[in-house]
């Protein structure tokens, strides 16, 4: 059968005339150059995700700083641990607020442009450090949100945080004295706090 299959090919490639059938030449196709795909630019995460740094326009003089003091922690007598802790550069010593809803306002002692804070938060939840809104004001009272979250943890509008990292939120510059971070329905524990300010125009 083999001999037979061989004589077959043979008579196939001499044709009908006798002749020897030329070989089929080999079509070459050049491959179509192709682009090079964009690079991807990471968004920014969700409550149930690490958020990201959200980066502002950046002003004229402006840094972070941690000379403010805490000025009010709420609900009362919730509070453990020393205000002291989030503003002394060492993210292994902390202060937290045992119960949920907690509001930690830092006062800067004066008006200054305020664009950025940022922080490193702890917790013994699976959800993360749940944040629901940063706001400013300028008498302690009255309030303006300058950023919100885009999730939920059991509000509209709240976000998780991973912890034992730096989470910076900025927006845009604001007049303001008092900076305040209203936590979600969990404790509230930071390690440190800074806030970006620079001198009032």
């Amino acid at each position: 059968m083999k001999n037979a299959a061989i004589v077959i090919s043979l008579i196939w490639l001499t044709g009908c005339t006798g002749n020897p059938v030329a070989a089929p030449t080999p079509l070459t196709v050049s491959p179509t150059p192709t682009a090079s795909p964009a690079a991807t630019v990471p968004r920014a995460l969700t409550a149930t995700s690490q958020p990201t740094s959200v980066v502002a326009s950046p002003t004229a003089g402006a840094q972070f700083t941690q000379a403010f003091t805490v000025a009010v922690v709420s609900p009362p007598d919730t509070l453990f641990g020393s205000t002291d802790a989030v503003r002394d550069g060492n993210t292994d010593t902390w202060a937290a607020i045992r119960a949920g809803d907690g509001a930690w306002v830092f006062d800067l002692g004066g008006e200054q442009s305020l664009t950025a804070v940022k922080f490193w938060p702890l917790t013994d939840s699976g959800d993360g450090f749940l944040l629901r809104s940063v706001s400013v004001s300028g008498d302690g009272q009255t309030w303006v949100d300058v950023w919100a979250g885009s999730g939920t943890c059991f509000y509209p509008n709240c976000d998780g945080f991973a912890e034992k990292q730096w989470a910076t939120l900025a927006f845009a510059p604001a007049a303001a004295r008092y900076l305040r971070l209203l936590a979600g329905p969990r404790f509230s524990a930071l390690g440190e706090v800074a806030i970006e300010a620079a001198p009032k125009p």
